[in-house]
């Protein structure tokens, strides 16, 4: 992980997921510092901020947050309903920020703009964060974030897709407790029964928004993806009627324990592609 010196404006980037939070130092799509903390309120994550700036204003903050994510005001957040309301004015009222920027996207997005850091990325881009839920966000043929038609975030845990299991929602069914379920099996049968039920969600989504490249990251992929992969690849075979019109796409997969940090940063960084 990167190392450099605070003397200079430090800019900061917060990851709140649905499991823990984690915070860092950014500079130049590069994360230093990253520490694990718990915060239960704003004063919370700002003293935390301020011990790792060492007491030094921010020139940035940056923060991915679970939830119901329009214009900048997180209207419903399950996991920390400390959250909602107005993320950057509450944030620049405990840090006595003025000038300085402050940033919030969804935590799918945030896994979604890592994906900018590939060094074989074909744009526009989808990515789902798989872990206790699922989250998804976008980027477009410019590398810049799409957003849906209302709201900042794209909400797709209430997906209902075709499974045996009593657990159709996605969350449920591609999240934390679908993969318990399957993993459960006493072979390798559970993990390729998983993957094969994320290839084809995969493919149908592929079909809707038709990326050059799938990023797939979040705990389950990072800890789990060798063992997933050959159910992955059979569901994601199965594209429909325009495999042989549509290309393909490249499949990603983010393996980093800071995905969320890493595509901060690079909010932080004027991006060109």
């Amino acid at each position: 992980m990167a190392e450099f010196s605070q003397k200079h404006p430090v800019s900061v980037v917060v990851d709140i997921g649905g499991s823990g939070i984690r915070i860092g130092l950014a500079k130049d799509r590069s994360v230093a510092s990253v520490r694990s903390i718990n915060a239960a309120s704003y004063d919370d994550l700002s003293h935390e901020i301020r011990q790792l700036t060492q007491r030094a204003k921010p020139s940035a903050v940056a923060l991915s947050v679970p939830g119901v994510l329009a214009d900048g005001i997180v209207k419903k957040s399950s996991s920390s309903p400390w959250l909602e309301g107005d993320v950057a004015a509450s944030i620049k009222a405990c840090l006595e920020l003025t000038e300085e920027r402050v940033m919030i996207v969804s935590d799918g997005q945030a896994h979604a703009l890592a994906l900018r850091n590939h060094p074989n990325l074909k744009l526009g881009a989808i990515n789902f964060a798989i872990g206790t839920a699922v989250a998804f966000g976008v980027i477009d043929a410019q590398g810049q974030l799409l957003q849906p038609l209302y709201g900042d975030s794209w909400e797709i845990g209430d997906f209902q897709i075709n499974t045996r299991s009593d657990k159709k929602s996605l969350w449920q069914a591609l999240g934390s407790q679908g993969f318990d379920e399957l993993s459960q099996w006493r072979d390798q049968d559970g993990f390729k029964h998983y993957g094969i039920r994320l290839g084809k969600f995969v493919s149908q989504m592929s079909l809707l928004f038709r990326p050059r490249t799938v990023g797939l990251s979040g705990g389950i992929i990072r800890h789990n993806w060798p063992r997933i992969r050959e159910g992955f690849d059979e569901g994601f075979s199965t594209i429909g009627d325009y495999a042989d019109i549509l290309p393909k796409p490249d499949v990603a997969a983010q393996d980093s324990d800071y995905t969320a940090l890493a595509g901060l940063s690079t909010l932080l960084t004027r991006c060109s592609f």
